[in-house]
């Protein structure tokens, strides 16, 4: 959230780890919840979801995985990675 231009691959990497049921908890999510507190707001937040976007999407991600699994992220127009950002941040929008 805090990086100057959003990644998708950071968007895949938290779905795929929330996916496989790691959760954000204790020190870490105290850790986040400061960095958050301290440098952005619930606005801005949603604003760098939102730019999770197709187009940013298939640019950074397209070449990266097999066909059939970019093929299935892209016919859902990559929701579960925005779902994936949405579940983390959700205590702060």
């Amino acid at each position: 959230m805090l990086r100057g231009v959003v990644k998708a691959r950071d968007a895949y990497d938290i779905r795929f780890l929330r996916d496989r049921g790691t959760a954000l908890n204790g020190h870490l999510r105290d850790h986040l919840a400061d960095l958050i507190l301290g440098n952005i707001d619930q606005e801005q937040i949603a604003e760098r979801i939102a730019s999770v976007t197709d187009g940013l999407c298939r640019v950074e991600l397209k070449g990266f995985f097999p066909n059939d699994r970019y093929e299935a992220l892209e016919k859902a127009h990559f929701q579960s990675l925005k779902d994936g950002l949405s579940q983390l941040f959700g205590e702060w929008l």
